[in-house]
């Protein structure tokens, strides 16, 4: 996104949501210090794990909060209620985590919503999200992670199956990723399929290494641990 634009476009959502003056979740006025953009009620059911950190089939991913009451709402509401002010709050979240667990990075990716779903919200909530984050952690954002194909959206599959459902349906078409470490982001991880789909397409472009932070973390049941 040009730069211009988009400062532009965070200023007229500044003007029409207020940031830190009514709570961007309940909407109630805000008494006191704002947290991310929250009241303090809504805040405290985002309150992050100090555990946030959860080990599946084939990566190590970093999360915010739990998929549940205010957080899902919240990502629902960024997707498809037409909410991308909830955006700014997700990737302040987010770098929460990254600063809390000493990551460091070099450049900052995304998880890209499938072409169906870009002209249906005519907007791409994790790449604003990206650059959300990019103005509070000073990293660069790349653009090259692209789906391929017909992939079913993955709340429509089975658990046991998601893996197979998107294995190989990412590509990465951007710049050379050599000796760069990436932080690869995404709203919510559920199964781990759709991140290690885009972490085995960054590889072509040989990463240091790859970090994954998502915004929530669906039910502990999809959860592997030790492996």
């Amino acid at each position: 996104m040009n730069n211009n634009l988009r400062r532009m476009t965070n200023k007229i959502l500044d003007a029409l949501f207020p940031f830190g003056v009514t709570c961007l979740m309940c909407g109630k006025e805000i008494v006191g210090k704002a947290h991310n953009g929250l009241c303090k009620d809504c805040a405290n059911e985002l309150s992050a794990d100090v555990n946030s950190r959860a080990n599946y089939k084939y990566a190590e991913i970093y999360y915010a909060c739990d998929y549940k009451n205010k957080a899902r709402a919240m990502v629902l509401g960024a997707k498809d209620g037409d909410r991308p002010e909830l955006t700014r709050v997700m990737a302040l979240y987010i770098a929460e985590t990254y600063i809390r667990n000493n990551i460091e990075c070099d450049v900052i990716a995304y998880v890209p919503c499938s072409k169906k779903n870009l002209r249906k919200r005519g907007f791409d909530h994790m790449k604003k999200c990206a650059y959300f984050l990019s103005d509070e952690i000073g990293l660069p954002v790349i653009n090259g992670l692209k789906r391929t194909g017909k992939d079913k959206d993955q709340t429509e599959v089975a658990h046991e199956e998601r893996y197979m459902n998107v294995m190989g349906k990412f590509i990465y078409e951007g710049e050379s990723l050599r000796g760069k470490r990436v932080l690869l982001i995404d709203d919510v991880v559920t199964s781990g399929a759709t991140l290690t789909s885009c972490l085995a397409a960054l590889s072509e472009a040989n990463p240091l290494k790859t970090v994954c932070i998502t915004f929530a973390k669906a039910v502990s049941a999809y959860e592997i641990s030790g492996s």
